[in-house]
């Protein structure tokens, strides 16, 4: 009932033993058998992050483009646990988005340093933090931070689940949720081993840095961000806006007049502040010129100018 494989036989079923005994002392036996298991694609409410790295790109597209099972998707992580030296070429893909991108690295010798970004107001959105929620790390931090801010009338919670919430909200909201998140964010890559070589914060951000940078506790940051814009709110404030701008702070295009720069955002990009008659004539001319200029929703305050 033995027979000896010495040609090309096709596997009909059942269990196959494969020898290999090299001239090398090589000396290895496996035992294979067919599936059982069925391949089920991803279900998630949660997108998949994918990430895998190889010595060309072609390897990288072949191996994410097949990963629609959770046995494939296991079996790409285990062979990723590990830093794998030489491989020039990193990717990633979100399978439920049908998302994919691939990389060259300039070096694969080099360390690169993980760095965390505090973003202030209006980075927030819609939603922003409620799908986040599901993660226990994330929920604990979040929840701590509301019942702080819950004696004052604030309902963060709600904030990020009901979208009428949301956009009724005044900027004491924004800037106290924006904070809570971002605390949450860095306590949830914590859990998962992902701390930062650098930190720094805008803002609002620079709240939720103080406490990443272990200045501040959960609750001594939250309620930093409350009582600054609470006195915003409570201040009788000359009336106050801001644009984002495309153009540097020395650059000689732009006619500053009664507008403060505000912010550098990036070596073509600028926040300004100034009061709101000056900031729509600034838009306007900006526009006019074939320059980008946006006003932004600052609810009336021009942060960080001189007004």
């Amino acid at each position: 009932r033995i027979k000896v494989v010495d040609q090309n036989t096709p596997w009909i079923g059942g269990i196959v033993g494969v020898s290999s005994f090299g001239f090398g002392g090589s000396n290895s036996h496996v035992i294979l058998d067919v599936s059982i298991s069925e391949n089920k694609t991803v279900s998630s409410a949660i997108p998949w992050l994918i990430p895998f790295s190889a010595t060309t790109a072609n390897a990288v597209e072949c191996a994410l483009s097949t990963v629609r099972d959770k046995e494939r998707i296991g079996l790409l992580q285990l062979i990723q646990n590990t830093n794998i030296p030489g491989h020039r070429f990193r990717g990633y893909c979100i399978p439920e988005v049908c998302e994919m991108k691939i990389e060259e690295l300039n070096s694969t010798n080099v360390a690169m340093e993980t760095w965390f970004v505090f973003s202030g107001l209006g980075s927030q959105w819609d939603g922003m933090g409620r799908d986040l929620l599901v993660f226990k790390a994330f929920r604990d931090v979040f929840v701590k931070a509301a019942d702080t801010v819950k004696l004052f009338g604030i309902d963060l919670l709600r904030y990020i689940v009901d979208s009428a919430t949301f956009n009724a909200s005044n900027i004491l909201y924004h800037a106290v949720c924006t904070c809570s998140i971002e605390i949450a964010l860095v306590v949830l890559l914590s859990s998962i081993d992902i701390t930062p070589q650098q930190i720094f914060g805008h803002s609002v951000g620079e709240f939720a840095c103080a406490y990443a940078d272990g200045c501040c506790n959960i609750e001594e940051s939250v309620l930093t961000t409350w009582a600054i814009f609470k006195g915003c709110l409570d201040s009788n404030l000359p009336p106050g806006a801001m644009a984002s701008v495309g153009l540097r702070w020395d650059d000689k295009k732009m006619p500053w007049k009664d507008n403060t720069p505000a912010c550098y955002n990036a070596i073509d990009n600028m926040m300004v502040g100034g009061s709101a008659a000056s900031i729509k004539e600034l838009v306007k001319y900006l526009k006019g010129a074939g320059i980008f200029a946006r006003e932004i929703n600052s609810q009336g305050f021009a942060f960080h100018s001189d007004l």
